[in-house]
């Protein structure tokens, strides 16, 4: 009697022991899913948070205005001081830094100087960014560049100056323009606008780190690229007083 008593006690034990794992198991189970769905929803939080951070601070200049065209002019000029040849070296580089240093000061140069230099590298390299940077599509990451596409202005012949919104010159890859666009373009800066460009830190040829802005007598404007070489190595910045490196800021004078 008393042996079937132990045994009855210890299948009792047993059921007893097998539940409380069960339990032990699911309520495991159930605080592992609770973590799992806490930290999806802190990582969905926290990327969400991320964007409205930058959309907070992204200040680009609206298409069509006068602070969109200069931020444009340079973005194409940063650009075209990056352009690098593995036998020539950079030229428009070069260009730039002879004109620079041919001037009345060390920080502060005409943009239709270096545009109209007796070199020539420097609107060559100018002219193959705005070959590019025409095409609405091309570089297309967020902040990576100033909203729109560099483009000429309207001359007042109904063709949108030169949106590239038209059929053909939208199916094209690569530049969306023909070359004498890009001339256009050119004379249009020279001839119709007073822009130059100011170097805050001077200019240093060693750092290959650029950086584009442009002010205007009515606003002192933020939107900045930082640019690296090689394509589409742009990135979105906010400009500050501690801005340090070569910075380009367009501006009229």
């Amino acid at each position: 009697m008393k042996t079937k008593v132990n045994v009855e006690k210890k299948s009792n034990m047993k059921t007893i022991f097998k539940v409380l794992v069960l339990l032990l198991l699911v309520s495991f189970q159930s605080c592992s899913k609770e973590e799992v769905e806490e930290t999806n929803l802190v990582e969905e939080k926290e990327s969400i948070e991320g964007k409205k951070a930058f959309a907070a601070s992204n200040n680009q200049a609206e298409e069509g205005t006068l602070e969109n065209k200069m931020q444009w002019v340079a973005y194409l000029t940063a650009r075209a001081l990056l352009q690098d040849n593995p036998i020539t070296g950079n030229l428009a580089e070069q260009d730039f830094v002879n004109v620079l240093t041919g001037g009345y000061t060390s920080n502060v140069v005409r943009l239709g100087d270096l545009l109209n230099s007796s070199d020539g590298a420097f609107r060559n390299a100018f002219a193959k960014e705005f070959g590019y940077y025409s095409n609405v599509d091309a570089c297309d990451t967020d902040g990576g560049k100033p909203k729109g596409a560099a483009i000429p202005d309207d001359e007042g012949d109904g063709r949108s100056s030169f949106s590239g919104q038209d059929n053909e010159t939208a199916s094209r890859v690569g530049p969306s323009f023909p070359s004498s666009a890009a001339e256009i373009y050119i004379n249009q800066l020279i001839n119709d606008y007073n822009f130059e460009i100011y170097l805050p830190n001077g200019y240093n040829e060693v750092d290959n780190v650029v950086i584009s802005t442009a002010v205007t007598i009515a606003l002192i404007n933020d939107e900045a690229y930082r640019h690296t070489p090689g394509a589409c190595n742009v990135t979105y910045i906010n400009m500050t007083a501690q801005t340090q490196g070569n910075i380009i800021m367009l501006r009229e004078y």
